[in-house]
């Protein structure tokens, strides 16, 4: 493996302490996972290090991730005796962490060089500061000149010269899939960790905690972050998030102050979509597996589903028709072409 950074680059870094704190859980990542970890080496702030929690792979992630630490310091590994999940993994790198801010990187997504020294440039004074995302399918990552499919755009909130993100829209845009820097003594003070016992859907969870706590979150109209959507994407099982949305939900909801109108509201809202996702989601299985049985069974245990069914159409469709001139132009943004510079 060729040395990511300059000789002189690598002595400084061993003298720094660093300014962010990467976390990179790995589950038999040994495809992506250099990929990604070479993204934040070749960051133009080198003020950092990287945490990877290897979550009991079986493949070469362990091995492969010794490789790159032996070649630059900055790079730690942590392993797990068993797949614990990624919200334990992300708790060991915290409490194992060293910076001032704290950063996420899944093993298959990647950084554009720039976007540490632009987050920290502009979100110096807040708690949380986080930038848009660049979307692309794995198997366009080797195509040229890849379209500029944002995040934010698609799910309808316009973003203007930096923006002081409030918990109501958090909720209302659903906007756990950013991957945010956080001040780790913002984190520490308020006794935050991710929930172990969630599989799927535990970002959103901890960073609602966290602007629940009145964490000050910076949300910044640029996109530096590459989020590659695989075809076994976690985030893809609708029924497994629905079911852990539904549970959590319904937990803060008896939760909530009951002076907190809007962010009761939005949050009711909420879990009524994540139900209606399940009910969706159930009569698809039954008719995938051409179980017209079943599928009647199911609906007169669960007379609710009809409803919940007909609502989530009707919302999708009135959604498509007010975003329409977003949707149209989602893959061309400003009329640019982005080619990833990340190998």
């Amino acid at each position: 493996m060729s040395d990511p950074a300059p000789a002189g680059l690598r002595r400084e870094s061993r003298t720094l302490l660093p300014t962010v704190s990467v976390i990179i859980p790995a589950y038999n990542a040994g495809s992506t996972v250099e990929r990604a970890i070479r993204s934040v080496l070749c960051q133009s702030r080198a003020d950092l290090e990287v945490i990877v929690v290897d979550d009991g792979s079986t493949d070469a992630t362990p091995k492969i991730v010794r490789e790159i630490a032996a070649q630059d310091n900055r790079v730690r590994l942590i392993q797990n005796p068993i797949n614990l999940g990624v919200a334990a993994s992300r708790n060991r790198a915290l409490d194992a962490a060293t910076g001032i801010w704290i950063a996420l990187l899944d093993a298959d997504d990647v950084w554009l060089p720039e976007r540490l020294e632009q987050l920290l440039k502009r979100g110096a004074a807040y708690d949380i500061v986080s930038d848009d995302l660049l979307i692309v399918r794995s198997t366009e990552m080797h195509q040229p000149g890849l379209p500029r499919w944002r995040f934010l755009p698609f799910v309808g909130l316009k973003v203007m010269n930096g923006h002081q993100l409030a918990v109501e829209e958090f909720i209302k845009y659903d906007l756990a899939f950013l991957k945010p820097l956080t001040k780790r003594a913002f984190i520490n003070e308020n006794c935050l960790r991710y929930d172990e016992d969630q599989r799927v859907a535990e970002d959103f969870y901890f960073y609602l905690k966290c602007l629940v706590a009145g964490a000050r979150w910076l949300l910044l109209q640029e996109a530096h972050y590459v989020y590659i959507r695989g075809s076994d994407s976690l985030s893809r099982d609708m029924a497994q998030m629905a079911e852990e949305h539904i549970r959590r939900s319904d937990k803060l909801l008896r939760t909530i102050n009951p002076s907190q109108r809007e962010i009761y509201r939005l949050l009711s809202l909420f879990n009524r979509q994540w139900r209606a996702t399940a009910a969706l989601e159930a009569v698809r299985k039954r008719l995938r597996e051409r179980d017209l049985s079943g599928l009647g069974h199911l609906l007169v245990e669960q007379p609710s589903f009809v409803g919940l069914i007909s609502w989530k159409v009707s919302r999708h469709l009135l959604y498509r028709r007010l975003l329409a001139p977003l949707t149209a132009a989602r893959n061309k943004v400003n009329g640019e072409r982005h080619p990833l510079s990340v190998h």
